[in-house]
């Protein structure tokens, strides 16, 4: 992946953000601080037969802060000062004007579809990112309802959709095994 895009990909992996959260993000929308790097999603983008309209999220669920850690917040810090200048609060990946909103369509060819053939994966659309994200969340502990919220889910139903059974069977079944002594 380009370092110009490396972040953009972090924030759906990571953060799980969706292409028109990311991509609507704004210099003063993240803050870094203490190693890692608070995002606030409040607006997306979203394309029309009349070009592009950053507005609201697609529900108030969607309205979140994520805290982003480790080599994900390093891309972002990264991207913040090699990508995004300091003056008036820049769009963090703008099409190659500087000003307008990145479409997919630019991203994907040959951005995108170059580096997931790179990766042994021509399968994967960007939208994928999101499901590992929400997936490895809720593999780390954390609960339905802390995962609905990091992906900005109003729905268990929809929610389900982003957690996928992984080949956990043996260490969660060791882990149940263990006793605490205190039980």
């Amino acid at each position: 992946m380009p370092d110009r895009f490396r972040a953009l990909v972090y924030l759906a992996a990571e953060a799980g953000l969706r292409y028109g959260e990311a991509t609507d993000l704004r210099r003063s929308d993240l803050v870094v601080e203490d190693g890692r790097v608070r995002v606030t999603v409040s607006h997306a983008v979203t394309r029309t037969a009349d070009g592009f309209v950053s507005g609201p999220t697609k529900s108030e669920a969607c309205v979140r802060s994520i805290h982003v850690y480790g080599d994900a917040a390093d891309a972002i810090v990264r991207h913040l000062d090699a990508h995004v200048t300091r003056f008036g609060d820049p769009l963090l990946f703008p099409a190659s004007d500087g000003v307008s909103h990145l479409s997919q369509s630019t991203f994907h060819t040959p951005t995108w579809n170059d580096s997931r053939t790179a990766a042994g994966r021509p399968d994967m659309p960007f939208h994928a990112l999101r499901h590992y994200a929400g997936t490895r969340y809720a593999r780390h502990g954390a609960t339905l309802a802390e995962t609905m919220s990091r992906l900005g889910h109003s729905s268990m139903t929809v929610a389900m959709r982003y957690q996928h059974a992984t080949d956990r069977d043996a260490e969660i079944a060791a882990r149940m095994a263990k006793r605490d002594a205190s039980a």
